[in-house]
């Protein structure tokens, strides 16, 4: 059996087919949608959140 590494962000850069997420957050807004966000396309967990607030007003209106 091979032994797998973990991959660094760095590291998903370079796979092929497209871009891999090294970490999903599953988020569910108070009406009740689901959604998930990959953590590797916010620079901070202040503009992830700021995604949030954003992406439920679009998800609840």
């Amino acid at each position: 059996m091979k032994n797998l590494k973990r991959l660094s962000r760095a590291d998903l850069k370079n796979v092929a087919g497209g871009a891999a997420c090294s970490e999903w957050y599953r988020h569910t807004a108070e009406c009740g949608a689901s959604y998930g966000l990959c953590f590797d396309n916010y620079r901070s967990i202040n503009d992830m959140q700021d995604a949030v607030k954003e992406l439920d007003s679009i998800k609840c209106s």
